[in-house]
Protein backbone atom coordinates (compact mmCIF):
# COMPACT_ATOMS: atom_id res chain seq x y z
CA UNK A 1 0.00 0.00 0.00
CA UNK A 2 1.51 3.32 -1.31
CA UNK A 3 1.66 6.28 1.70
CA UNK A 4 -0.80 9.10 1.20
CA UNK A 5 1.09 12.40 1.17
CA UNK A 6 -0.39 16.09 2.07
CA UNK A 7 0.35 19.39 2.57
CA UNK A 8 -1.23 21.21 5.24
CA UNK A 9 -0.68 24.92 4.78
CA UNK A 10 -3.77 27.35 6.13
CA UNK A 11 -5.75 24.54 7.75
CA UNK A 12 -6.37 22.78 4.79
CA UNK A 13 -4.60 19.44 3.50
CA UNK A 14 -3.25 19.50 -0.51
CA UNK A 15 -3.04 16.49 -1.78
CA UNK A 16 1.03 15.94 -3.30
CA UNK A 17 2.51 13.48 -5.67
CA UNK A 18 5.65 11.96 -5.90
CA UNK A 19 6.89 11.85 -9.59
CA UNK A 20 9.63 9.09 -10.93
CA UNK A 21 13.08 10.56 -11.00
CA UNK A 22 12.22 13.61 -8.67
CA UNK A 23 13.26 14.59 -5.71
CA UNK A 24 10.55 16.52 -4.70
CA UNK A 25 6.47 16.42 -4.17
CA UNK A 26 4.26 18.15 -6.65
CA UNK A 27 1.09 20.18 -5.47
CA UNK A 28 -1.46 21.75 -7.68
CA UNK A 29 -1.42 24.85 -6.37
CA UNK A 30 1.80 27.95 -6.92
CA UNK A 31 4.18 28.70 -4.37
CA UNK A 32 2.67 31.45 -1.79
CA UNK A 33 6.11 32.81 -1.91
CA UNK A 34 7.50 32.83 -5.69
CA UNK A 35 4.44 31.69 -7.53
CA UNK A 36 5.91 29.26 -9.67
CA UNK A 37 4.29 25.51 -9.47
CA UNK A 38 5.01 23.96 -6.53
CA UNK A 39 7.51 21.74 -5.42
CA UNK A 40 8.41 20.30 -2.36
CA UNK A 41 11.26 19.49 -0.02
CA UNK A 42 11.06 17.97 3.13
CA UNK A 43 12.89 18.25 5.82
CA UNK A 44 13.38 16.77 9.42
CA UNK A 45 10.81 13.37 9.64
CA UNK A 46 9.08 13.08 12.69
CA UNK A 47 6.20 10.73 13.86
CA UNK A 48 3.57 13.49 14.14
CA UNK A 49 0.13 11.11 15.10
CA UNK A 50 -0.98 7.94 15.36
CA UNK A 51 -0.41 6.58 11.85
CA UNK A 52 1.45 9.82 10.27
CA UNK A 53 4.88 11.11 9.70
CA UNK A 54 6.18 14.58 9.59
CA UNK A 55 8.18 16.88 8.09
CA UNK A 56 8.59 20.80 7.28
CA UNK A 57 7.63 21.35 3.65
CA UNK A 58 9.66 23.62 1.51
CA UNK A 59 9.61 25.16 -1.75
CA UNK A 60 12.11 22.93 -4.05
CA UNK A 61 13.21 25.91 -6.29
CA UNK A 62 16.97 27.35 -5.22
CA UNK A 63 15.77 30.61 -5.24
CA UNK A 64 12.83 30.70 -3.30
CA UNK A 65 13.14 27.87 -0.65
CA UNK A 66 11.00 28.85 1.97
CA UNK A 67 8.37 27.36 4.51
CA UNK A 68 5.36 26.38 2.56
CA UNK A 69 4.04 24.05 5.56
CA UNK A 70 3.86 20.92 7.51
CA UNK A 71 4.22 17.65 4.89
CA UNK A 72 2.35 14.35 5.89
CA UNK A 73 2.68 10.70 5.03
CA UNK A 74 -0.08 8.55 6.50
CA UNK A 75 0.94 5.27 6.54
CA UNK A 76 -0.67 1.80 7.42
CA UNK A 77 -0.07 0.77 11.10
CA UNK A 78 -1.95 -1.29 12.92
CA UNK A 79 -0.65 -0.36 17.23
CA UNK A 80 0.86 3.16 15.77
CA UNK A 81 4.11 4.18 14.39
CA UNK A 82 5.38 5.13 17.65
CA UNK A 83 5.06 1.46 18.59
CA UNK A 84 6.49 0.38 15.30
CA UNK A 85 9.66 2.05 15.82
CA UNK A 86 10.09 0.74 19.15
CA UNK A 87 9.66 -2.64 17.93
CA UNK A 88 11.76 -2.29 14.35
CA UNK A 89 14.39 -0.30 16.15
CA UNK A 90 14.68 -1.71 19.13
CA UNK A 91 17.48 -3.78 20.81
CA UNK A 92 16.06 -7.15 20.73
CA UNK A 93 14.81 -8.96 17.46
CA UNK A 94 12.30 -11.49 17.14
CA UNK A 95 11.88 -13.69 14.16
Amino acid sequence: MTARIVLVADDHEHPLRLVEDELAAHADMPCPHCKQPLRILGEGRDIGGFDYYKAKGHCALAKCGKYVGEVRAYVSTIFGLEEDERVLNGRWKVY
